[in-house]
């Protein structure tokens, strides 16, 4: 037998052990075996320039985060439904869920406005169209900052304890901070490049083009084939796809 041997036996007897905890606390020991693997790749990576170990990092740092993630979200998820299910849980949801869609509503007219330069009450589907929108990054955004918020809670938390008792490594607290921050990075990561798509002007006007403006050969001063929006005092807008991207142009007709 080798030094630093371990026998089937009793790698048998750790992975019993380990399938007996918590869901969360398996993803946390998986984690915390990626990072030891990445500490290592990190390592050699110093003694030698290789593309692909630093690949190889770039994945082991992904999937340290996603593990931590994916575990501070299972240990925290029964906790949230207790809350959701009492009566300050309720009261709270719904004023958070007014509160979003006002924020929502008004965030969806503020961009038709600014990528269109015409009033967006005028505009009414392409409004539709991005408020969900808007409802998504909002509840987005507050999950995001509290999970950075809680991460940091128990990241000092952890500080806290280490300190009061050397002795001990805390390994608990250590891991619903680095889940807590791996969840919120993990997220931003995912959706931000989404947003810059989605709530890039010229997608807006595509939006728009498709939704609200529309044929109307037969209306008095509209011409065959014109997508028009018809706005107040005898104003009409006007939409054409030129080399891919919609220019809208809008003036004072005689009717």
């Amino acid at each position: 037998m080798y030094p630093g041997h371990v026998p089937d036996g009793k790698w048998e007897g750790l992975l019993k052990k380990l399938r007996c905890q918590p869901g969360w606390l398996q993803f946390y020991f998986v984690g915390a075996l990626v990072a030891a693997l990445m500490s290592a790749a990190i390592f050699v990576s110093k003694l030698s320039d290789s593309a692909l170990l630093a690949d190889v990092i770039r994945w082991l740092m992904s999937a340290f985060g996603v593990l931590f993630a994916i575990g501070f979200i299972i240990w925290c998820w029964p906790s949230l439904q207790s809350f959701w299910q009492r009566g300050i849980g309720k009261v709270a949801v719904l004023l958070v869920n007014g509160f979003a869609l006002l924020f929502a509503t008004g965030q969806a007219r503020a961009l038709v406005s600014s990528s269109l330069q015409l009033p967006p009450q005028d505009f009414e589907l392409t409004v539709a169209f991005f408020t969900p929108l808007y409802l998504f990054m909002f509840f987005y955004e507050l999950a995001t900052a509290g999970l950075l918020l809680v991460g940091f809670f128990f990241l000092l938390r952890w500080i806290y304890k280490a300190w009061q008792s050397a002795k001990s490594f805390h390994a608990r607290e250590l891991g619903h901070a680095l889940g807590a921050i791996a969840a919120g990075v993990v997220a931003s990561i995912l959706v931000a490049p989404a947003t810059r798509f989605i709530f890039d002007a010229e997608f807006v006007r595509r939006i728009a083009y498709g939704a609200d403006f529309h044929e109307a050969a037969n209306y008095p001063g509209v011409l065959p084939k014109e997508r028009v929006r018809l706005h107040e005092n005898g104003i009409v807008s006007s939409a054409v796809l030129v080399s891919g991207k919609v220019i809208i142009t809008t003036e004072k007709r005689n009717f």
